[in-house]
């Protein structure tokens, strides 16, 4: 059996447009022999500097974000196992790509700060053990966290809607408060 894989960055971010991407191969084989002969075939993208082609890894130049990469692969060995795989991607923009990242730093946030906060446990009895200064701290650290990484998404969202040019001003006002 041969496979593909596309690398999936943070949150499952896909390759982003005019970087070079490595794609990976595996191959299962009852004996498991370990010399291959590999054979890549790419439709729009181009093949990173040096690369040839014929090895386990492919690196790629992702294209712009409309275009879609096709990938097929062509494994062999001495007995003539042939084995073959396809994948297609279509990258994404960075404005794209980083307004997936803010939104996962914010996912993350919550995720790990918040859930897991002495202060939310529902075992806690406040009357024995209660709220101190630093922990409410902590909890206005994260909440001012996780406004910042908004404010940045909705920045990096307006700014590839509107094709604006960084250093553009973006009112916030009506979207975010923090009270």
């Amino acid at each position: 059996m041969v496979r593909i894989s596309i690398p999936r960055y943070e949150c499952g971010t896909g390759p982003i447009e005019g970087q070079t991407v490595s794609v990976h191969s595996t191959v299962q084989t009852a004996k498991g022999l370990s010399a291959y002969a590999y054979a890549w075939t790419v439709t729009g993208a181009r093949l990173a500097h040096g690369e040839s082609g014929y090895g386990a890894t492919l690196r790629i130049v992702a294209p712009s974000a409309t275009e879609q990469v096709q990938l097929a692969l062509s494994v062999s060995d001495d007995d003539g196992f042939v084995g073959t795989a396809g994948a297609t991607f279509t990258p994404i923009t960075f404005a794209q790509a980083a307004v997936n990242g803010f939104i996962c730093r914010v996912e993350h946030l919550v995720k790990v700060n918040m859930l897991v906060d002495p202060l939310l446990d529902p075992r806690r009895d406040l009357n024995l053990d209660p709220v101190t200064e630093p922990e409410l701290e902590r909890v206005l650290g994260i909440a001012e966290q996780i406004v910042r990484s908004a404010q940045s998404a909705l920045v990096a969202f307006t700014r590839s809607r509107r094709e604006l040019k960084p250093g553009t001003k973006v009112s916030l006002n009506g979207y975010l408060r923090c009270s």
